[in-house]
């Protein structure tokens, strides 16, 4: 090390200068083993650390999507199952049509709420069972927890005639459009 700091060559043959201020005694590895490990990686799959940066293929979607408004922690093992709960939003010609997985609730155990900005939020929480003393635990893979989506509701629809049914541990959410109100489009000049 010399003071423009480590100089480190590659199998390929290229040459990397890495700057440090704490001794290369006191650093327990070298810090070009690490930056070239990911370097290496980045070049066999490239959107693999992106897919780790953001939660992977389902969850980028999400964070690109417009009408979805989702403050996420994007490492899967700190979200709870029931903070990613699955849904499915559809348009047809006269609704949007959301369902939502969430098996073993109660329609009492669900909020849905609808604010001025026409967000929809749906919401709830499924509590821990209780564990007795007598009882003894072999496994426990059902999650418990709270849960929250919000979407972004398109500017065509009646929120004051939203319908919800929930069959099956499946809650569904119609919100119907308002009839004969296209989206506006606007001509723009190309100069």
């Amino acid at each position: 090390m010399d003071n423009d700091g480590i100089h480190y060559q590659d199998k390929h043959g290229g040459t990397e200068t890495f700057k440090t201020t704490v001794p290369t005694q006191l650093i327990p590895f070298p810090p070009y083993l690490l930056q070239s490990s990911v370097r290496r990686r980045f070049k066999e799959r490239p959107m693999s650390l992106i897919r780790r940066m953001t939660g992977g293929r389902r969850r980028r979607n999400m964070f690109f999507d417009p009408f979805v408004l989702e403050n996420w922690d994007s490492s899967e093992e700190t979200a709870s199952a029931f903070m990613v709960t699955q849904i499915d939003w559809k348009e047809t010609p006269n609704a949007h049509i959301f369902k939502a997985d969430l098996p073993g609730l109660k329609i009492e155990e669900v909020n849905m709420d609808v604010n001025e900005a026409k967000i929809l939020e749906l919401s709830g929480e499924r509590m821990k069972e209780t564990k007795e003393e007598s009882e003894e635990w072999h496994r426990v893979e059902r999650r418990s927890g709270k849960f929250l989506r919000r979407f972004r509701l398109p500017e065509n629809v009646k929120v004051e005639d939203i319908n919800v049914s929930m069959e099956d541990g499946i809650l569904t959410v119609i919100v119907p459009k308002i009839e004969g109100v296209k989206p506006e489009i606007k001509s723009i000049a190309i100069s």
